[in-house]
């Protein structure tokens, strides 16, 4: 009999293991039923598991499966195959298995490359490297692979977040969370391979549906950022940068979190993620947050995150718990109600990133009437200045995520089946409001257009540039200043192809990032650019004069 401690997929997916393993002469393998011991002895790695089916199951099992995914690149799509051997009738799942091992066994201890891949198309490009849209020739799925650039990963000591997120991914899998499907190397590259999110970054979708959102959508989308939290802090990682850019949407339209370079951790890490981050820190000293002690699960903060979504103490260089993200979460509430965040004040002219700052700092924001009050009340519970009063942030069974799941504005969603539940319909606006095509949906080609003649405009300054469009990926596009009407207007490079315009105003800014990058700030929506012809401050200064010779005789 099988212990009833260990689900029967699971105890089926062992045997599976053992026998794809079995040809390899460097590997032990043991099994006994009447004893339910399984032991996998790896001699040249110096590893092994004993897993006994009535003691430890779930530590030792995950310690197992964690090394096979070390070994085997699409671990995904094998484990489906074994959860539908594992069903079967005896017969029939003998059959199944030796096919499957005659599939996979090839893929033991196997080195990937780009060969194994059909490059689709180049997604976006930066100063990172680029990411690829690729089918995977074994099983014609679709991944998106980034590729980043060793040298410049070492420039601008990003090394250290790079293998952070790479740790993260490979040891903590929900189904809220992006999928690392595996990853290789060459001598100038790394290559991460990652599910395919077709639905595009979740802020696109806020920016293009903002009208459509009722407070059913609202209800879910929250939920499901909770739903990710409770599954990240349980695990004892902080995100740290949670944004709605830092969200994606499947091509069912639920909610994956990105992004893991910068996040932070508490006691509740696992032991073998534990130490693998303190290797990390160790290979990369100079690149670790000073105010980090490598020996503690607590971690004092020096300041990460997007202005408008980072908690107080994170400002403060406090230290930082779970409770930042849930601070972020009220952010995202609010906005998804307003329409903006709760510390910008988009009828401010003079509104910039220190005013921001100060608010957060002193918790300054205004709920207008037209949010519901069950939902005003959550946001005022989640945006408190002290992190340990804020909703979900407390202690174990006083206010902990239980409580945040029981608040009025979560009346009736079910926890236990949301991840499985059909998500709100997406709507699909005819106009946006910047007539910006390829935001709408990051990861796909942008419908064919009318080549404009760009030639015949007299601009005040025009170059090539890469457009922020999703999560690290940029796009080409030869971005001109207009003077009459004043606006600035980009275009696809190869095609000639207008892909959308920014008309200026007195409430639109233009901000200088650092010497390549800046962005220009609208009412409601925020551009990412990065120069390659001109420096950022030439046209910070173009953008910046037009501007005030525009519009500086209407303001009261």
């Amino acid at each position: 009999m099988i212990a009833k401690q260990i689900h029967e997929i699971e105890f089926a997916q062992i045997k599976l293991f053992i026998q794809i393993h079995q040809s390899n002469t460097n590997k032990f393998y043991s099994f006994n039923d009447d004893l339910q011991i399984f032991t996998l002895s790896v001699r040249e790695k110096k590893q092994e598991f004993s897993i006994k089916m009535n003691q430890g199951i779930r530590s030792n099992y995950k310690n197992l499966t964690l090394y096979l995914k070390s070994i085997f690149f699409d671990t995904l799509n094998f484990q489906k195959e074994v959860n539908v051997i594992a069903k079967q009738k005896p017969k029939e799942q003998k059959k199944a298995t030796n096919q499957l091992i005659l599939t996979l066994a090839n893929m033991v201890d196997k080195k990937l490359s780009m060969e194994d891949f059909d490059i689709i198309q180049v997604l976006g490009r930066g100063s990172f490297g680029e990411v690829i849209l690729a089918k995977n020739k074994s099983n014609n799925e679709f991944c998106a692979i980034k590729i980043l650039e060793k040298s410049y990963l070492a420039r601008e000591k990003k090394q250290y977040q790079v293998f952070i997120e790479k740790e993260v991914l490979t040891h903590i899998r929900f189904d809220g969370i992006i999928q690392l499907l595996g990853s290789f190397k060459d001598n100038q590259f790394l290559y991460f391979v990652l599910e395919y999110c077709e639905g595009g970054e979740f802020s696109s979708y806020l920016q293009h549906n903002f009208k459509f959102l009722n407070q059913d959508t609202i209800k879910f989308y929250a939920a499901e950022i909770v739903y990710i939290l409770e599954n990240l802090h349980k695990n004892g990682i902080i995100h740290r940068d949670l944004k709605p850019e830092n969200l994606m949407l499947t091509k069912d339209n639920h909610l994956k979190i990105i992004d893991f370079g910068t996040c932070g951790f508490d006691r509740r890490i696992p032991e073998d993620l534990f130490q693998k981050i303190n290797n990390i820190k160790k290979k990369f000293p100079q690149e670790t947050d000073p105010m980090d002690d490598e020996d503690s699960r607590t971690r004092s903060s020096t300041f990460v995150g997007t202005a408008e979504y980072v908690s107080p103490e994170l400002l403060e260089g406090e230290i930082c718990t779970s409770s930042a993200d849930l601070w972020a979460l009220g952010c995202i509430i609010y906005r998804m109600f307003v329409g903006n965040t709760p510390f910008v004040d988009v009828n401010d002219a003079t509104n910039n990133e220190f005013k921001v700052f100060n608010k957060v700092k002193a918790c300054q924001y205004y709920i207008p009437d037209s949010v519901p009050p069950e939902a005003a009340d959550l946001i005022k519970n989640l945006l408190k200045r002290n992190p340990f009063e804020r909703i979900g942030g407390g202690e174990p069974g006083v206010n902990d995520i239980n409580t945040l799941k029981k608040h009025p504005f979560f009346k009736g969603i079910n926890w236990l089946t949301l991840s499985k539940q059909a998500a709100p319909k997406r709507e699909i606006c005819k106009q946006q409001t910047d007539n910006e095509d390829d935001d709408i949906n990051d990861f796909a080609p942008s419908s064919p257009q009318t080549p404009v003649n760009t030639t015949s405009m007299r601009p005040l300054i025009t170059g090539r540039v890469l457009k922020k469009v999703a999560w690290l990926i940029y796009k080409p596009r030869q971005l001109i200043l207009q003077e009459e009407p004043p606006k600035l207007v980009y275009y696809d490079p190869m095609t000639n192809v207008k892909k959308g315009e920014i008309p200026l105003s007195k409430n639109v800014k233009i901000e200088l990032q650092d010497k390549s990058r800046f962005t220009i700030v609208g009412p409601k929506k925020k551009y990412f650019f990065k120069e390659l012809d001109h420096p950022a401050n030439i046209w910070v200064e173009k953008v910046s004069k037009l501007i005030k010779d525009k519009f500086e005789d209407l303001k009261l």
